[in-house]
């Protein structure tokens, strides 16, 4: 998964949450304008800016990675509530099998 991939995933949960680009850049320490350009893949966040955007917009890697797949109708809240039964175990080899499915379908597998 690209970073314009997961800045678009990004972008539809801020967008979703009623939120502005203004208020995800102030939570993150950025300028507007900055942040804008990452949204639209010009520039990118440093790492700790990715994280702290998406503990502002409460989001989990794994739901990154289920929206940049799109899988509806499952939601990553029902694969999340799933995962949480699963032992430590499972829950990489979910992840692991998520990230597969992912890279099989982006070659057209």
């Amino acid at each position: 998964m690209s970073r314009h991939q997961l800045m678009v995933a990004i972008k539809r949960r801020r967008e979703r949450d009623q939120l502005t680009q203004m208020e995800v850049a102030r939570e993150i320490g950025i300028s507007r304008r900055h942040y804008v350009r990452c949204e639209s893949g010009q520039a990118e966040l440093k790492l700790s800016q990715f994280v702290a955007a998406m503990k502002f917009l409460n989001i989990t890697i794994m739901d990154l990675a289920l929206d940049t797949l799109k899988l509806a109708p499952v939601t990553p809240w029902d694969v999340a509530a799933a995962a949480r039964t699963l032992t430590a175990a499972s829950r990489k080899s979910l992840v692991e099998f998520l990230m597969r499915n992912y890279e099989d379908n982006k070659k057209g597998g």
